[in-house]
C-alpha cells in the first residue's frame, strides 16, 4: 500500500498515552460518518471499540498493529522481514492473521519497527 493510500489516525485512551495508527484511505469515509454520528449525538468522546473495533480483536489486533507500525516507519514487508531474519510471506501472514507473532518475534519486531512488542501480542 502507498503511503497516499492511507491516513493517520491519533487515539487518546483513559490513562494511556496517544497512540497514532494509519489506516487504508477506504476507512476515512466510515471513520468520518462515525465522527458525525457522535458529533449528533452530543459525545465528546468515541470509544476506541467503535473506531478501531479491529484493534480489539485478538486475532486482527496484533495483525493490524504490526502493519501499522511497518506503515509508520514506512518500510517494505521485505525489507522489514529481512531485519528481523523471516521470509517475507510468513510477515505476511503475521500481517493478515493468519500466522501468530510469538512473543520472541514480537520483540524482534518490535525493535525493528521502535514500538512496544506488547502491542504485537
Amino acid at each position: 500500500m502507498r503511503h497516499t493510500d492511507t491516513f493517520e489516525v491519533t487515539v487518546k485512551g483513559a490513562g494511556r498515552r496517544p497512540q497514532t495508527f494509519i489506516l487504508p484511505q477506504e476507512r476515512n469515509v466510515e471513520l468520518k460518518k462515525l465522527l458525525h454520528t457522535m458529533q449528533g449525538m452530543g459525545k465528546e468522546f468515541i470509544p476506541a471499540e467503535e473506531v478501531l473495533p479491529q484493534l480489539f480483536d485478538p486475532v486482527k489486533g496484533p495483525a493490524t498493529s504490526l502493519r501499522g507500525l511497518r506503515y509508520r516507519e514506512k518500510l517494505t514487508q521485505k525489507k522489514l522481514a529481512d531485519m528481523v531474519g523471516i521470509l517475507q510471506h510468513h510477515l505476511s501472514e503475521m500481517e493478515n492473521g493468519k500466522r501468530p507473532i510469538g512473543k520472541a518475534m514480537a520483540k524482534k519486531l518490535a525493535e525493528a519497527l521502535n514500538g512496544n512488542w506488547r502491542t504485537l501480542m
